[in-house]
């Protein structure tokens, strides 16, 4: 594991992988099924990397082997990425990324990547677009208009809690991916929207997801939730609704969600009563529960 620093070069003997070209564009609510997965092969753990960094440029040159029975074997594989980043000095906010994998056996495939994405300042608001492909002939477009960082956390609305995404940043965006070698579907269309801050005591987020896998069917799903602060003195009221809403296509669902937390009417203390339904769609609809509860803190 170790890695030996000269100047901005670089030497390391450590685990990593001979995979490239993962383009997960920034959006307003992120999760790891949005974009295009990395292409190369897999396996391939153990080995030396060399590389170059500094605030404009990046490389990095994997040379890697399969482990076997806690050994090295004498199956190889070759991965290099170079990066112009997006703290370069030449043009703010671009930067673009290019690597190619090799796998050092019989009728082995190079494999490729590129991806890139530009950040447009427009004051309290900015523009990214991003686009990416690779070699097994998935493409990705992007644009996000935000008006805020990327961060992890709860953003604090249903349907968009920290454990089903990674990370968030206040803005809409749009996410476009097609598997250029199927005919039949169009793509995916991903549509998200944060508030963020925008509003005070407002937290809003809203996510579709259009899946056109056929020539006649179109997978939707739509999540969306809100909640709202309302403060006197020591209290806090939280009110909070949220939806989850598939069509026919997707598995016909209806599922809604609303509740108030209440906050500093007892010391340390959060009360809270929510109503959480099952599938109304469902046939028969189960209609589903009324919970109150009382979070402590000691």
């Amino acid at each position: 594991v170790a890695k030996f620093h000269f100047g901005p070069v670089y030497v390391g003997i450590k685990s990593g992988d001979t995979t490239v070209g993962e383009c997960k564009p920034q959006t307003a609510i992120k999760s790891s099924n949005v974009g295009i997965a990395a292409v190369g092969p897999a396996g391939y753990t153990q080995g030396i990397v060399a590389g170059y960094s500094d605030d404009n440029f990046g490389l990095d040159i994997d040379f890697r082997s399969k482990m076997g029975s806690d050994q090295y074997t004498n199956d190889y594989a070759l991965a290099a990425e170079a990066a112009f980043k997006a703290s370069n000095e030449f043009v703010t906010g671009l930067e673009v990324k290019a690597g190619m994998a090799y796998e050092f056996a019989d009728n082995a495939k190079v494999a490729y990547a590129a991806s890139a994405a530009y950040k447009v300042d427009l004051g309290d608001y900015y523009l990214k677009p991003a686009v990416g492909y690779t070699s097994d002939k998935k493409m990705v477009g992007a644009v996000l208009f935000g008006w805020g960082d990327e961060t992890d956390g709860n953003l604090g609305a249903y349907y968009s809690d920290a454990d089903k995404f990674d990370k968030y940043t206040p803005g809409v965006s749009v996410v476009y991916v097609k598997d250029l070698d199927n005919d039949d579907a169009a793509g995916d269309i991903k549509v998200a929207l944060n508030l963020g801050s925008k509003v005070e005591n407002l937290k809003l987020a809203a996510l579709a997801d259009i899946d056109m896998d056929t020539k006649d069917k179109t997978k939707i799903e739509v999540k969306a939730g809100c909640a709202y602060d309302i403060k006197a003195d020591d209290i806090t009221i939280t009110t909070k609704a949220g939806t989850n809403w598939a069509n026919k296509d997707k598995g016909e669902k209806l599922m809604v969600s609303a509740g108030v937390d209440v906050a500093g009417l007892i010391n340390n203390t959060t009360l809270s009563v929510e109503y959480v339904s099952e599938n109304l769609k469902a046939d028969p609809a189960k209609k589903g529960t009324v919970n109150f509860t009382a979070k402590i803190a000691l």
